[in-house]
């Protein structure tokens, strides 16, 4: 008796042990040595990349380099970059346990660099990597320089502190074409660079430079990886045409950070894609609602520009959303706004398509003078702009009257309306700025002109779109999304992908979501012409979309392309191949929530290739790349209903009604895989959700779900065994019946009728044989 207590003892003791070190690997603990973390299982994956910067050369994370040119590629590969200020001191070593990595790009020595030498260097041996562009952060001392080396030593590197600055003798010794001359070809005059030796056989050299010295022939490795991390020199990174204002990289940095943090180390929150296909979403700045159209067919009326841009783009598009953002200064004519264009907001925000937006109330343009406000220096600013003022206006500021409206004598005179003002602080000043009426008033406004049961969902930043932290606060406490900035290109006037940005802006503890492509103003220099630019968005499409799907398609317009017969027929363009295309209608604010959903997703790793989801909220897609030998485990996953390919990716849509998904992937060639004809979702126009399906094998398959989304649901099945299927889809005003084939390629193609977003309820279930009684055609009824 006293044996088997004693072993249900050690049992006992065995479980709690495995228990707290389960709890502990989830929730704040002491530090851990260095031997002990490399072996700890994580069970949630790191997804977090500290950025440090230096607020001496860059005053906040947006100004940073980090931000403009890696943070977007490290999006793109699923980790999110969390900014810290090297000026305000150094985490503890053990908070550093939860990042995945640390990404530098330093300007000078650092004034604390002793601190941060060693600390970066115990860091590595905790176990986090170091991603080290341009300067180290040391000095010009002895002591500065050992310190240096023992952290470079840990990336397989030695500074010899020996910089040549005549580079004509020198010469390229190793490039790797996959991480290095990327988008243009290596310079032929190298850039001056030091002496770094590769000092482990684990280096990893994808760039480096043979030069001679007094000693002989030496070689200078500039671009390295290990296990730790990388290293990438100064000058080496990107190549700048100061003429024409251009850059382009010369390194990769999506395979640089792939090589350094791995492949396939977990699947990717994706912000792209639904059920397989490539997002759609479509947004308005209300600017220049009351412009006056030059087209032919509306001048002699002067019809505004507004309504244009509802009978031309928007009644013509039923099944493409949009969303519209009032400026509600527009309409009060407290502060010299005017209800002229109150009706043509109404009938627009009536249209079942179009989500109902703010952009803002005054239209501010510089958020950052509105930080701190001060009513007097507004003042100031606005009599000395009046009296430098004397010319007329030109470009966006001046488009017919005003950009904004058409002003009334009384309140003109008093000159509290843009009217071509270079540099005016907001388009409406009459009264001084108040924050809680330029975000929650607007928002307000904006949903009273809207029908029953439609409220504003999102706010669009004005201006220079860089809203101050309690601007954005103030979004999210009015219960809203926010969208705006960015200014994402990639075309022949942007020729690299540095043009397109990260996923949003973080200020204080507060985040903006970038549009995904930019307005028209950029293309049509500033709205001077030409007015048909925009139609080169095209460019930046096709170029986001291969060889990588970076960005949505967005197609993001101002109310004044309403003034021009070729900005109308640009934006068309546009809508034609949205409406014709593969993609996945969405608001603006859908977009803004699965952007949101990147940063509170968390991976649970189950094993070597199987995770669950959690807290993923809006966000359906996950994404592996180079993927061609990966598909979906069927048997193993939870909640997952399709897959399909682009690009050498592997897109997999979850089920948005199963909290915590499970997704399980297999090698395809894997001898040892169960075939099971298990079908699946490979491409939908309409969310698909609560997916239930029978054992196929058995004979009779079934699949039922439910579905709803913008214009006519097109979606592909696959995994259907060959035979005859009914499909029945029954909605609130509607029904749907047909009949459809399947042949050897196991496709099942259907399109369910328009249902103006409806939910739908749909059941695909096969026939033994043909339904003699139905015809092979759709029945719609409703």
């Amino acid at each position: 008796m006293r044996e088997v207590v004693l072993q249900a003892l050690v049992l006992f003791i065995r479980v709690t042990v495995i228990v707290a070190g389960m709890a502990g690997s989830c929730f704040a603990q002491s530090s851990i040595a260095p031997s002990a973390k490399a072996e700890r299982f994580e069970p949630f994956v790191k997804r977090t990349v500290l950025a440090l910067y230096d607020s001496r050369d860059e005053k906040e994370p947006v100004d940073t380099n980090i931000h403009a040119y890696l943070e977007m590629p490290l999006n793109y590969l699923g980790y999110e970059v969390d900014y810290h200020d090297i000026q305000q001191g150094l985490p503890s070593v053990d908070e550093m346990r939860d990042k995945k990595a640390v990404v530098t790009w330093f300007h000078r020595s650092l004034v604390n660099w002793k601190d941060y030498l060693i600390w970066a260097e115990e860091c590595i041996r905790g176990g986090t990597q170091f991603v080290v562009f341009s300067q180290v952060g040391g000095i010009d001392s002895q002591e500065s320089k050992k310190l240096t080396n023992r952290f470079l030593a840990q990336l397989g590197l030695k500074n010899h502190f020996s910089f040549l600055f005549d580079t004509s003798d020198a010469g390229y010794e190793v490039i790797d074409r996959k991480i290095y001359a990327f988008e243009r070809e290596p310079f032929r005059v190298l850039p001056n660079f030091d002496y770094f030796e590769a000092i482990s056989p684990e280096t990893r050299i994808h760039l480096s430079v043979h030069f001679a010295d007094q000693t002989g022939l030496k070689q200078s490795a500039l671009i390295t990886t290990n296990a730790n991390g990388a290293f990438v020199h100064s000058g080496y990174e990107f190549d700048y045409e100061a003429s024409v204002n251009l850059m382009q990289w010369l390194l990769n940095p999506f395979e640089l950070f792939e090589t350094v943090l791995g492949r396939h180390a977990f699947p990717i929150p994706d912000t792209t894609t639904l059920y397989g296909n490539r997002i759609y979403f479509s947004h308005v700045d209300g600017d220049g609602w009351n412009n006056v159209s030059f087209m032919e067919k509306y001048k002699k009326d002067r019809v505004f520009s507004s309504k244009v841009m509802l009978e031309e783009l928007i009644k013509p598009y039923p099944g493409l959303p949009v969303s519209i953002g009032l400026v509600t200064g527009d309409f009060d004519k407290a502060i010299g706004g005017t209800d002229d264009g109150l009706e043509i907001a109404r009938e627009i925000l009536a249209q079942p398509q179009v989500e109902v937006a703010s952009h803002t109330h005054t239209h501010p343009f510089d958020w950052n003078f509105f930080e701190n406000y001060d009513r007097e220096k507004e003042l100031a600013l606005l009599k000395k702009k009046n009296e430098e003022s004397s010319s007329a206006p030109t470009g966006v500021i001046g488009s017919v009257e005003t950009i904004l409206n058409r002003i009334s004598p009384d309140v003109k005179t008093d000159n509290y309306i843009l009217d071509g003002l270079k540099g005016a602080l907001r388009a409406y000043l009459r009264f001084p700025f108040d924050l809680d009426t330029e975000i929650k008033g607007s928002l307000d406004f904006a949903t009273q002109q809207a029908p029953k049961g439609k409220k504003a969902e999102i706010l669009f930043w004005s201006g220079n779109t860089r809203p101050f932290e309690a601007a954005i606060r103030a979004s999210r406490l009015a219960g809203v999304r926010n969208l705006n900035g960015g200014d994402s290109r990639y075309d022949l006037s942007n020729p690299s992908v540095i043009y397109v940005p990260a996923l949003s802006r973080v200020i204080g503890d507060q985040r903006q979501i970038y549009a995904a492509a930019s307005n028209e103003e950029t293309f049509t220099n500033n709205w001077k012409g030409p007015f048909y630019g925009f139609a080169a968005l095209e460019e930046t499409l096709k170029n986001t979309e291969f060889p990588r799907r970076l960005k949505p398609f967005n197609v993001y317009y101002h109310s004044f392309s309403g003034e021009r017969a070729n900005a109308i027929k640009a934006i068309q363009t546009h809508l034609d191949l949205a409406r014709d295309g593969p993609y996945f209608p969405l608001t603006a604010s859908h977009y803004a929530a699965i952007a949101d959903s990147f940063f509170e997703a968390r991976i649970e790793k189950l094993g070597s290739m199987r995770w669950a989801i959690h807290d993923r909220d809006f966000l359906q897609t996950l994404r592996f790349d180079h993927a061609d030998e990966l598909g979906v485990d069927w048997l193993n996953s939870k909640g997952v209903i399709g897959q399909n390919r682009h690009a050498g990716s592997l897109y997999v849509a979850l089920d948005a009604s199963v909290a915590v998904p499970v997704l399980a992937i297999m090698k395809r060639d894997d001898a040892n895989q169960v075939v099971a004809s298990v079908p699946f979702l490979e491409s939908s126009r309409w969310e698909v959700r609560n997916v239930n399906h029978s054992d196929c094998d058995t004979g009779e398959c079934k699949l039922t779900f439910e579905a709803n989304g913008f214009g006519r649901g097109e979606m592909l099945w696959k995994g259907l065994p060959k035979g005859c299927y009914r499909v029945v889809a029954h909605w609130s005003e509607g029904a749907f019946d047909q009949q459809i084939s399947v042949g050897e390629d196991h496709l099942l193609s259907v399109t369910l009728p328009f249902a103006s977003q409806r939910t739908v309820s749909v059941e695909i279930h096969s026939l033994l044989k043909p339904d003699r009684a139905m015809p092979a055609r759709e029945k719609v009824a409703g």
